[in-house]
Protein backbone atom coordinates (compact mmCIF):
# COMPACT_ATOMS: atom_id res chain seq x y z
CA UNK A 1 0.00 0.00 0.00
CA UNK A 2 0.86 3.38 -1.25
CA UNK A 3 0.70 5.23 2.37
CA UNK A 4 0.79 2.05 4.97
CA UNK A 5 1.93 3.25 8.13
CA UNK A 6 1.51 6.62 7.79
CA UNK A 7 -0.03 8.86 9.53
CA UNK A 8 -2.40 11.94 7.92
CA UNK A 9 -4.53 14.77 9.52
CA UNK A 10 -7.10 16.03 7.60
CA UNK A 11 -8.79 19.43 8.27
CA UNK A 12 -12.86 19.72 6.75
CA UNK A 13 -12.72 15.86 6.59
CA UNK A 14 -16.91 15.84 6.65
CA UNK A 15 -16.89 16.83 2.96
CA UNK A 16 -16.18 17.84 -0.14
CA UNK A 17 -12.51 17.83 -1.22
CA UNK A 18 -10.94 16.81 2.65
CA UNK A 19 -13.85 14.01 2.82
CA UNK A 20 -12.55 12.55 -0.70
CA UNK A 21 -8.50 13.17 0.24
CA UNK A 22 -8.75 11.48 4.08
CA UNK A 23 -10.93 8.35 2.41
CA UNK A 24 -8.14 8.27 -0.25
CA UNK A 25 -5.66 8.25 2.05
CA UNK A 26 -6.78 5.77 3.83
CA UNK A 27 -7.57 3.36 1.40
CA UNK A 28 -3.99 3.51 0.69
CA UNK A 29 -2.91 2.41 4.37
CA UNK A 30 -2.73 5.51 6.06
CA UNK A 31 -3.93 5.98 9.29
CA UNK A 32 -6.55 9.29 9.36
CA UNK A 33 -6.52 11.82 11.84
CA UNK A 34 -10.33 13.52 11.01
CA UNK A 35 -10.33 17.03 11.74
CA UNK A 36 -13.85 18.84 11.48
CA UNK A 37 -16.82 20.61 13.69
CA UNK A 38 -19.23 17.41 13.13
CA UNK A 39 -18.21 13.84 12.98
CA UNK A 40 -20.58 12.70 10.23
CA UNK A 41 -17.13 11.80 8.54
CA UNK A 42 -17.07 8.93 10.29
CA UNK A 43 -19.39 7.30 8.98
CA UNK A 44 -17.83 7.25 5.22
CA UNK A 45 -15.13 5.26 6.74
CA UNK A 46 -16.84 2.76 9.17
CA UNK A 47 -19.34 2.15 5.63
CA UNK A 48 -16.01 1.86 3.36
CA UNK A 49 -14.38 -0.31 5.59
CA UNK A 50 -16.83 -2.94 5.66
CA UNK A 51 -16.02 -5.54 8.64
CA UNK A 52 -11.98 -4.44 8.51
CA UNK A 53 -10.32 -2.40 11.34
CA UNK A 54 -10.96 1.56 10.57
CA UNK A 55 -7.72 3.00 10.97
CA UNK A 56 -9.55 6.67 11.66
CA UNK A 57 -10.27 8.58 14.49
CA UNK A 58 -12.19 11.55 14.74
CA UNK A 59 -11.25 14.83 16.45
CA UNK A 60 -13.81 17.58 16.74
CA UNK A 61 -12.39 21.39 16.26
CA UNK A 62 -13.42 24.66 15.03
CA UNK A 63 -10.59 25.82 13.00
CA UNK A 64 -11.58 29.54 14.15
CA UNK A 65 -10.65 28.76 17.72
CA UNK A 66 -7.15 28.67 18.53
CA UNK A 67 -7.38 27.03 21.80
CA UNK A 68 -9.72 24.15 19.95
CA UNK A 69 -6.91 23.61 17.13
CA UNK A 70 -3.83 23.22 19.95
CA UNK A 71 -5.50 21.15 21.96
CA UNK A 72 -5.94 18.85 19.01
CA UNK A 73 -2.60 19.05 18.15
CA UNK A 74 -1.58 18.18 21.51
CA UNK A 75 -4.15 14.69 21.60
CA UNK A 76 -2.75 13.70 18.42
CA UNK A 77 0.77 14.01 19.13
CA UNK A 78 0.03 11.86 22.35
CA UNK A 79 -2.05 9.03 20.58
CA UNK A 80 0.25 8.97 17.27
CA UNK A 81 3.27 11.05 17.96
CA UNK A 82 3.83 12.23 14.43
CA UNK A 83 2.61 13.27 11.36
CA UNK A 84 3.19 12.12 8.27
CA UNK A 85 1.00 14.28 6.11
CA UNK A 86 -1.22 17.15 6.65
CA UNK A 87 -4.13 18.29 4.57
CA UNK A 88 -5.87 21.41 5.27
CA UNK A 89 -9.13 21.83 3.61
CA UNK A 90 -11.34 23.17 6.08
CA UNK A 91 -12.75 26.19 5.44
CA UNK A 92 -12.64 29.46 7.25
CA UNK A 93 -12.58 33.03 6.40
CA UNK A 94 -13.04 36.53 8.25
CA UNK A 95 -15.97 38.71 7.32
CA UNK A 96 -15.94 42.48 7.32
CA UNK A 97 -17.19 45.22 5.80
CA UNK A 98 -14.86 45.92 2.52
CA UNK A 99 -13.95 49.53 4.07
CA UNK A 100 -12.61 47.90 7.26
CA UNK A 101 -9.96 45.69 5.71
CA UNK A 102 -6.12 47.06 5.68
Amino acid sequence: MLFADSVSVITGASSGIGREIALGLWRHGSTVCLLDRDDECMGAFVQAGGGEQVRARFFPVDINRDEDVLNRVREIREEFTRVDILVHSAGAFLYSEWENIS
